[in-house]
């Protein structure tokens, strides 16, 4: 998976480099601040016990690094990004079979690349758009694998949608977006080969900054 994304992004930016309009490419950093509530649901056995109480705590801030390029069409504009992106998903368990009842702390880290392709308006130096995102699973190691009869079943891509507002200062730019996926937070996690009812959905305010490290004029 990790070569056929690394092929995918060289592609895309291959073939968006030979498109007739100003192009800028470079590099971008960007973190993203979760924004969740926490929920919680019952694991239950095929016998009908209550295994656990799985609880989702919290979700950390997202880290990500990578190329983007923008492409200018007078006052409209079109910007692919590929990130690499890493963040962790904190979960409480209550193991009810366990000898103590004192929960105990589980961890999920996500290694994934993030492909954003954004379009919108510009009024000068400033921007409006938005598009979709695609998030490419390269690694996700789950503490959750060591319970019981749970099955942690990752898909290697997923999607959601991201909005916002940009400034362009000479080679610097600037994002703010807010995301929200189209899968909920549970949807790998399976018990008893049974779907938890863990229905929260992702979304994050993402805060980019972006250096421009080369430009293009063409000319139609």
């Amino acid at each position: 998976m990790k070569y056929q994304s690394l092929l995918f992004i060289a592609f895309m930016f291959i073939t968006f480099s030979s498109v007739n309009a100003q192009v800028d490419l470079g590099i971008r950093f960007q973190t993203g601040i979760q924004g969740q509530n926490t929920e919680s649901t019952y694991l239950v056995s095929a016998g009908k016990s209550v295994d656990y109480k799985l609880e989702l705590s919290s979700i950390s801030n997202s880290q990500s690094v990578g190329v983007y390029s923008q492409f200018n069409f007078g006052w409209i504009y079109f910007q692919p990004e590929a990130l690499y992106t890493r963040y962790d998903v904190n979960y409480v368990v209550q193991d009810f079979n366990a000898e103590t009842d004192n929960p105990v702390a589980y961890s999920e880290n996500f290694q994934q690349i993030d492909l954003p392709i954004n379009a919108g308006v510009r009024i000068k130096n400033f921007r409006i758009g938005g598009g979709p995102v695609f998030h490419l699973i390269q690694e996700l190691n789950s503490d959750l694998s060591d319970l019981n009869n749970l099955e942690i079943n990752s898909k290697n891509i997923s999607a959601g949608f991201q909005g916002g507002i940009g400034f362009d200062w000479k080679i610097v730019h600037f994002d703010i977006k807010y995301q929200r996926d189209f899968n909920s937070v549970g949807d790998h996690i399976s018990f008893g080969s049974q779907p938890t009812k863990l229905k929260t959905t992702p979304s994050s305010i993402q805060f980019g900054m972006a250096i421009a490290l080369g430009n293009k004029n063409k000319e139609k």
